[in-house]
């Protein structure tokens, strides 16, 4: 039975964290290691995960973003020898069977990463995640089904995208392919990974799987925040995948329309804040 490296990357976010660990500790399946990256929280959050008993407890010692967090754990979880990585998403809660299911599946040596269904922590009945696809000509991946009530058909197949809020990997894709891409920070970084390992292998989903999303709860939706690093990320992906794709010109300056369609759109309302956020992201996106 495989060893299951399951990574948790904590900011600022005790209680979600620990509610996380709590489902994990109630899975079924029994051969798996929990690491903990603090990712420079500014609250007490690491001295009290530190309290945590059966965990492997990590300090990140500066908030390098989603891939860096998340790549520290992953190289301990590989270091202590564990043969597949779950990277999960800390506002989230779990069935018992979801990681006895999707280990599993990852038994089929075409499959290189597998996601489970994700449904909205707040409306079970509500489906968030179940795969996604590429869209192009925007440059951005959506999740299949988001927001649709769950009629709990039983899904497996392969998909385009999987997101970063739960992967299981297999940790050969990690030396064959390299580690999460560090430079957006946060957003598309599980998008530009998902490229990578869909050159070797296929991605898929299974919605026997289930684990449970806290919607926004890291970065707030739609928040200036939010929209700032959302911006920066796809203009970033943009330009790395786009010259390379069929009509890169013409689809980057709808693109370019697009975004600033929406900040009048702000401004008319005198929303300032995610006008600018908006404004900065795009700015920002060579850097």
């Amino acid at each position: 039975m495989d060893k299951i490296g399951i990574i948790l990357l904590n900011y600022n976010a005790y209680e979600d964290t620990k509610e996380c660990i709590e489902s994990l500790k109630a899975m079924t399946y029994p051969n798996y290691e929990i690491f903990v990256v603090d990712n420079d929280s500014q609250d007490d959050s690491a001295d009290r995960l530190k309290q945590i008993k059966d965990i492997h407890f990590i300090e990140s010692g500066r908030n390098g973003g989603f891939g860096y967090g998340n790549n520290i754990g992953i190289k301990a979880a590989i270091k202590l020898g564990c043969q597949k990585i779950l990277l999960l998403n800390n506002d989230t809660t779990v069935e018992p069977d979801f990681l006895a299911i999707l280990n599993q599946d990852l038994e089929d040596s075409r499959i290189g990463m597998i996601a489970p269904k994700i449904l909205n922590y707040y409306d079970h009945n509500k489906i968030w995640a179940l795969g996604g696809e590429i869209n192009w000509p925007l440059f951005v991946a959506y999740n299949s089904l988001c927001d649709q009530e769950d009629h709990h058909q039983v899904i497996k197949k392969k998909v385009d995208f999987i997101s970063g809020c739960c992967m299981l990997i297999r940790s050969e894709i990690f030396e064959e392919i390299g580690y999460l891409p560090e430079d957006y920070f946060m957003y598309f970084e599980d998008l530009d990974f998902c490229l990578q390992v869909s050159n070797k292998y296929e991605l898929w989903v299974d919605s026997q799987a289930v684990i449970y999303h806290k919607v926004s709860a890291a970065s707030g939706e739609n928040s200036p925040f939010q929209l700032e690093w959302v911006n920066r990320s796809q203009f970033k992906f943009m330009k790395r995948y786009g010259p390379q794709r069929p009509k890169y010109t013409q689809y980057r300056c709808q693109l370019y329309f697009r975004k600033w369609i929406r900040i009048a759109s702000y401004l008319m309302k005198f929303d300032y804040s995610r006008a600018h956020a908006i404004y900065k992201g795009i700015k920002k996106s060579s850097k």
